[in-house]
C-alpha cells in the first residue's frame, strides 16, 4: 500500500513538473493556407487601388514589366519627388494638381470588394476571380467580374500582369 502511495506521490510529481514546462513552449503560430494568402494580397491590392496608392499596389505585384519608378510614387508624389533634386520642379507642378485629384475621386468614388471566389492553386502559380463594385459620384455602381492571375515568388504570393 505504501509503495502505491509513493508510486502515485511521484506520478502526480512528475505531472506538476512536466506540466509548466509544457506550457513554457512558445507555441507555433499556425502558417495561412496558400487561399487565405492569395485573399490577402488581393484584398490589400483592392485597397491599394481604391486608395490610388500605386507604390502599394506595386509592392504587390510581380511583374517584371512594371516600370522600375512606379513603386516610387505614392500617395504623397510630392514628397517623394522632392527627394529627388532632379525632380523638384515637377514636384511642385504635380503635387497640388494629384492631390485634388486624390481627394476629388476619394470623395465621389467608392470601391467596394464583394468577394473573391474560384481561388485555385496549381504549384506556384493561382487564379481567382475578383468581384468589385464601383460607384462614382451619381452614376449607378458598376460591378465588375475578373480573373486575376497569382504567381509564388520568393515564398510568397503576388499578383501577375
Amino acid at each position: 500500500m505504501a509503495n502505491r502511495i509513493v508510486a502515485a506521490l511521484v506520478t502526480a510529481g512528475s505531472l506538476l513538473l512536466a506540466a509548466p514546462a509544457a506550457q513554457a513552449q512558445p507555441s507555433a503560430e499556425p502558417v495561412p493556407s496558400d487561399e487565405d494568402q492569395i485573399r490577402d494580397v488581393l484584398t490589400r491590392q483592392t485597397e491599394a487601388g481604391a486608395a490610388l496608392d500605386l507604390a502599394a499596389a506595386a509592392r504587390l505585384s510581380c511583374s517584371p514589366a512594371a516600370p522600375a519608378w512606379l513603386p516610387r510614387i505614392g500617395p504623397d508624389i510630392g514628397a517623394t519627388l522632392r527627394d529627388d533634386p532632379s525632380a523638384t520642379d515637377l514636384a511642385d507642378q504635380l503635387s497640388g494638381p494629384l492631390a485634388d485629384l486624390r481627394q476629388a475621386l476619394a470623395g465621389s468614388t467608392v470601391v467596394r470588394l464583394d468577394g473573391i471566389d474560384h481561388v485555385v492553386v496549381t504549384g506556384d502559380t493561382a487564379t481567382a476571380d475578383i468581384t468589385v463594385t464601383t460607384q462614382s459620384g451619381t452614376n449607378p455602381p458598376q460591378t465588375q467580374i475578373s480573373r486575376a492571375t497569382l504567381l509564388r515568388q520568393d515564398g510568397r504570393w503576388c499578383t501577375a500582369a
